[in-house]
């Protein structure tokens, strides 16, 4: 007769037949060893199904039984079964995956991924949870319960990972293993709707950018830096300004290197501001103050560092960010009916398709230094108005 769980339960060690080649031996009253005998090539082998109580009386039947479907075929399933784990020591973890994906993509990341930007969301959320298991392994439910925690209080982070988390698996395939790749879509419709607000950086009114600019004055590098920023509309955003050197600049141009634009390594393009009058007299008064070659040098020959400008501005109660000065720029531009083309160049953005691109060349020069020379007027001259006109 066949055994029972609960025959097996009160059952003294020893030896247990279940029938048709599977029997537990029982080493002590509280647990055991599954083991399936089977007729294979003139020999009686036996091979081991697990333990109990781990392994159930009814996972041990199907165990056995997929071995006798082997069997059935002409296989051997010890030996299946350990070319199977050959393949599986053979499969990489998620976590070796990432660094192998990583390392293929870094030529074309900023500073060839050196700022960590780009691995950041897996190591801190997403490795330390299943950097273990098998590429193989993973399935929509996995990335759920990982990025679940995250999904509504840090979704751009969680939205990152699972967009590296599928280059990831991408590599995997490349590699010829076995990954859906769809279950980066159904991870996400499992995580649902975050709910996320998109906070873009609060910008300073274009009417109050004036009154602000005329407090800074030119005493200490942080100032200036601000001053010139403005100056030049935001055009480069912060860190070509915290960069800029005086040999970028010739004449009224100063012509960013392409290193410092953003964009992808290698895809991007240098970009060249013109500089009113006012912005050339803080160039020379840094000049004037500051030794080498770096127009707003922070400490130990370094350039200037990337929070000092928005600690400056909290410091003196503002809610603005330096960044924002860039939105205060383009909505001027929007209020004296710049064309939306020469606007948009002013502050670096691409306009049109690629094709669109190759064919229209044309940077808008001359329009953009009369442009950057009616800002600085509208900075050196414009009050907040106390009637109806709100023009420059």
């Amino acid at each position: 007769m066949k055994l029972t769980s609960r025959q097996i339960m009160h059952a003294e060690p020893g030896k247990l037949q279940d029938g048709k080649g599977l029997f537990l031996v029982k080493r002590t009253k509280a647990n055991g060893k599954w083991l399936f005998r089977f007729s294979f090539d003139g020999k009686r082998p036996e091979m081991g199904l697990g333990t109990w109580p781990e392994i159930s009386l009814a996972e041990a039947r199907s165990r056995a039984s997929s071995a006798r479907e082997l069997i059935g075929a002409g296989k051997n399933p010890i030996r299946e079964r350990n070319a199977s784990r050959i393949a599986r020591r053979a499969v990489p973890t998620f976590a070796e995956v990432v660094e192998l994906a990583f390392e293929s993509r870094k030529a074309g990341l900023r500073d060839a991924g050196k700022a960590g930007r780009w691995l950041s969301p897996l190591e801190l959320h997403v490795i330390p949870k299943i950097g273990n298991l098998l590429v193989t392994d993973i399935d929509q439910n996995i990335l759920y319960e990982t990025l679940k925690p995250i999904w509504r209080t840090k979704y751009p982070t969680a939205e990152k990972a699972l967009g590296r988390i599928n280059v990831a698996l991408e590599y995997a395939v490349a590699q010829g293993h076995d990954v859906n790749l769809s279950i980066v879509t159904s991870a996400r419709l499992l995580l649902g709707v975050s709910g996320h607000k998109v906070q873009h950086h609060l910008a300073m009114p274009w009417q109050e950018v004036p009154s602000f600019y005329r407090t800074l004055g030119t005493s200490s590098t942080v100032r200036r830096l601000l001053s010139f920023m403005i100056l030049t509309g935001g055009a480069a955003r912060t860190p070509p300004v915290r960069y800029a050197r005086f040999d970028q600049i010739t004449g009224n141009e100063w012509l960013i290197p392409a290193d410092l634009m953003k964009g992808r390594e290698g895809k991007t393009q240098e970009f060249r501001v013109p500089l009113s009058e006012a912005a050339l007299q803080v160039v020379q008064g840094c000049k004037d103050t500051t030794g080498g070659n770096w127009i707003f040098p922070g400490t130990r020959g370094k350039p200037i560092t990337d929070v000092m400008s928005s600690k400056f501005m909290r410091d003196r109660g503002e809610i603005y960010k330096p960044h924002g000065f860039r939105t205060s720029f383009r909505e001027w531009m929007a209020h004296i009916d710049v064309p939306f083309e020469v606007a948009e160049t002013a502050i670096a953005h691409q306009v049109g398709s690629k094709v669109t691109r190759a064919y229209l060349r044309d940077d808008y020069w001359e329009k953009r230094v009369v442009i950057m020379d009616k800002w600085a007027q509208h900075l050196l001259t414009y009050d907040l108005p106390n009637s109806e006109n709100t023009g420059p």
